[in-house]
């Protein structure tokens, strides 16, 4: 309920003011936007938690979550074994964002693992543009995300940001693309099982997302570098 009504209150914020800018500056200089999956937008924990309502310390009741199979641990048959927990605001972050600018997928996940995730928070295929994952890009791991692998070029780079949880991730364009994020981690997660000060934090660390995508999109100069080098 919380997400809906934030989804409905940043579909509003985005058709005034400064937002029907930034709708109208998607139209003819879009803002590339990418999200990294583990730790920045959500966290996967694996194998499976066990508690009596079957998921750790009430977070059940906090927090939105699906089973799966990750393939890159041992699994048997169809049994799931890993738990997927939504960072809070998460998915109304990446349609606020999505309303501003054009929003892609860069993760260092294989793509099964991706394709789970997808099936979760885009299960229409309408929000993402571009999934990026290490089976077509294996260089990820060791090198960092290069957005350049995303057709970017350096018009494209200009008006390109990453939200990512890793420094390192950030080395291919020398930092000045990327936004690091606090890493959304299993201790958060079970700080999350209450409607407490850490979900609060949580929930502050998607609105910052969508405040530096919002600065991004609008900056006179249209290049939203100058706004991530006065983060």
């Amino acid at each position: 309920m919380v997400s809906g009504r934030l989804m409905s209150t940043f579909a509003r914020a985005a058709s005034l003011g400064v937002g029907s800018f930034a709708a109208y500056r998607k139209m003819t200089d879009p803002l590339d936007i990418f999200f990294d999956l583990d730790h920045t937008i959500l966290c996967s924990i694996s194998p499976l938690p066990i508690s009596d309502n079957g998921v750790d310390n009430g977070v059940g009741r906090t927090l939105r979550w699906f089973d799966q199979i990750d393939d890159d641990f041992p699994f048997e048959g169809n049994s799931p074994n890993t738990r997927t927990f939504l960072r809070p605001l998460s998915t109304a972050t990446i349609y606020f964002c999505s309303v501003i600018g054009r929003v892609h997928v860069y993760t260092a996940a294989q793509k099964s693992y991706t394709d789970n995730i997808l099936k979760v928070i885009d299960p229409r295929r309408t929000l993402f543009g571009q999934v990026l994952h290490r089976d077509d890009h294996p260089d990820i791991v060791r090198n960092g995300k290069d957005l350049l692998f995303a057709g970017g070029g350096e018009v494209g780079l200009r008006r390109s940001v990453l939200f990512d949880d890793k420094f390192s991730n950030f080395v291919p364009q020398q930092y000045r693309n990327g936004v690091l994020i606090r890493p959304f981690t299993p201790d958060r997660v079970a700080a999350c099982g209450q409607y407490n000060m850490s979900y609060v934090q949580e929930t502050m660390e998607m609105f910052k997302i969508c405040s530096i995508a919002l600065f991004c999109s609008v900056i006179p100069s249209g290049d939203a570098r100058d706004v991530i080098k006065r983060l």
